[in-house]
This record gives C-alpha cells, sequence and structure tokens, in this order.
C-alpha cells in the first residue's frame, strides 16, 4: 500500500500527514458516534440542555 504512495509520487511525510488525518477523521467520527449514544442513553435531556 505504502509503494503505491510512493509511486504516485508522495513524500514519506505527505504519507505521514495523510495517515494522521485519517485518524484525526476516525477519531472524530467515533466521537460524534458516541455523543449520538450519550443522547439516546439520556432521553430526559432535551437539546437545549446539552447546548
Amino acid at each position: 500500500m505504502v509503494d503505491f504512495y510512493f509511486r504516485m509520487g508522495l513524500d514519506y511525510r505527505d504519507v505521514v500527514r495523510l495517515f494522521i488525518d485519517c485518524l484525526d477523521c476516525i477519531m472524530y467520527i467515533t466521537l460524534r458516534i458516541q455523543d449520538c449514544t450519550i443522547l439516546f442513553m439520556l432521553p430526559d435531556l432535551s437539546l437545549d440542555d446539552i447546548v
């Protein structure tokens, strides 16, 4: 997979940056999913209380 990036002319640092961006994205999505789960677990709270 990494060879693919090098053949495209990407530098090693670019690959690392892409990887970190992916991790950030995954972390963000995970946190958003957790927020939604918490919202569903606490039905007595309204959105106004959270915001």
